[in-house]
């Protein structure tokens, strides 16, 4: 088969689940013997016509494309649906023709590029990597740290006013310069200055008394026009669960498939069973509100006063972490970490813990930590939590609760749990194969669209 994955940006130099998927599926399916290939947007040139240009064996880029809010917010509404002239788009589907169009993001892609699949009868698929079609901070968590269970174009105005990327900051992130040589360490570096000025910044911003009601038409503009997008898609695949709920509210007429998800470099290992005296506690999440961090930081002062001598716990991510004193002894800030310490890293973790307040759709972290026979508790808001299902120990909590986290993992921390739940993640019916899961999707794209 030919097919063209459509992705926020470079999958092969971007991190994040869904860049990696992306990745990982494209070249699972080369290996098969199919014809895959990836588009991504890329920012303006000369003029102002909208290009596919091939970059490599593997690429495509669209010059010119709509800009990208990845999960900043949105400043100006009309920006990112702009018309332009279809020709571009179609010429490049009538010389390529793929056979079916994967989509993994909608972001800086036009309407017009959706509108010529269709009329050429290319089916389209879409993988619910996250909610922007549906949430323009892509998370449905607020900018004041709020769980958005409904949103509406007055409220879509209210968490995005002041926010996103500038105009300057997003012509950085979309040129193909930057695709191509993000992960130098110079571009890195200003990368995360970058971030911290314009977080700094939208920080300053309060919000007006009074949404000006001519925002709130932008965004109910975009919102239908995202909404039409959506509208051309043969199959929505689920993740998860609980992503194919939210996703049904919002879009209830749309196709679903549950496919839950993988990737490559995923495979059992098997942990030998011993009597552990002290537990190492992993999160990963960085210091962030809505991975959690707060709620994690609670249970565990909670633990302090009946099982300090049980644990250690190793925090991990990007973020101003406090410094290690030896007033807290059991908590160690290790902050970021580079990919040549990640075995080590999962090599000296007993337990991780992924608190998440936002609904994660899927959660890579959680099959990496199972696949190593890892116990994991979850919130009830990360879409993987169903693989936990299986286990007798209940290892899901209330994400609101730091009280219920720390009883799950004062439960775990007993010798003779924690050895029957390794027990039981050994024998998860999880498929982590990536082979298999691409033979699946292979699967859908002949038989379950129409």
């Amino acid at each position: 088969m030919k097919i063209l994955h459509v992705c926020l940006a470079d999958p092969f130099t971007h991190k994040g689940g869904l860049n990696q998927y992306c990745k990982d599926l494209l070249l699972e399916q080369k290996r098969q013997g199919h014809d895959a290939k990836v588009m991504f947007p890329v920012g303006e040139r000369k003029g102002h016509q909208v290009k596919v240009k091939s970059k490599g064996e593997d690429k495509f880029i669209v010059v010119n494309a709509l800009p990208v809010a990845v999960n900043r917010g949105i400043d100006d509404p009309d920006r990112y649906m702009k018309k332009v002239d279809p020709s571009g788009y179609q010429r490049f589907l009538a010389q390529y023709e793929p056979d079916v169009i994967h989509v993994h993001s909608i972001q800086g892609i036009h309407l017009e590029f959706f509108q010529c699949a269709k009329g050429m009868g290319i089916p389209i698929v879409f993988t619910t990597h996250d909610y922007y079609p549906l949430c323009f901070r892509c998370v449905l968590y607020t900018r004041d740290n709020i769980l958005c269970t409904e949103s509406t174009p007055h409220k879509c105005a209210a968490c995005n006013f002041h926010s996103g990327m500038s105009s300057k900051m997003q012509a950085v992130y979309q040129s193909y310069f930057y695709q191509e040589h993000k992960n130098d360490a110079l571009i890195n570096k200003l990368k995360h200055k970058l971030i911290k000025h314009h977080d700094h910044g939208e920080n300053l911003q309060s919000k007006p008394e009074q949404i000006p009601e001519e925002l709130v038409c932008e965004f109910e503009a975009l919102g239908k026009y995202y909404q039409e997008i959506f509208s051309y898609f043969d199959c929505v695949l689920g993740n998860s669960l609980m992503t194919l709920e939210i996703y049904k509210k919002a879009f209830p007429n749309a196709n679903y498939l549950y496919v839950p998800i993988t990737h490559a470099g995923i495979t059992p290992q098997r942990r030998p069973l011993s009597n552990k005296k002290v537990f190492n506690i992993a999160y990963m999440g960085g210091c962030r509100k809505d991975k959690g961090y707060d709620v994690f930081e609670k249970a565990l002062d909670l633990l302090e006063e009946n099982a300090s001598n049980l644990w250690e716990a190793w925090f991990y991510g990007e973020g101003h972490y406090p410094e290690n004193t030896s007033n807290e002894r059991h908590k160690h800030y290790e902050g970021y970490f580079t990919e040549n310490r990640v075995e080590y890293i999962w090599e000296n973790t007993d337990i991780l813990v992924v608190p998440s307040q936002w609904p994660e759709t899927f959660g890579f972290i959680m099959i990496e930590a199972l696949a190593r026979d890892i116990p994991v508790i979850c919130s009830d808001l990360v879409g993987s939590r169903s693989i936990l299902e299986e286990v007798d120990l209940q290892l899901i909590f209330d994400h609101q609760s730091s009280d219920d986290l720390a009883q799950k993992i004062l439960d775990l921390l007993k010798p003779e749990n924690y050895q029957n739940v390794v027990k039981q993640i050994q024998n998860l019916s999880f498929d982590f194969d990536m082979s298999h899961h691409t033979k699946r999707l292979i699967g859908v794209y002949q038989n379950d669209l129409h």
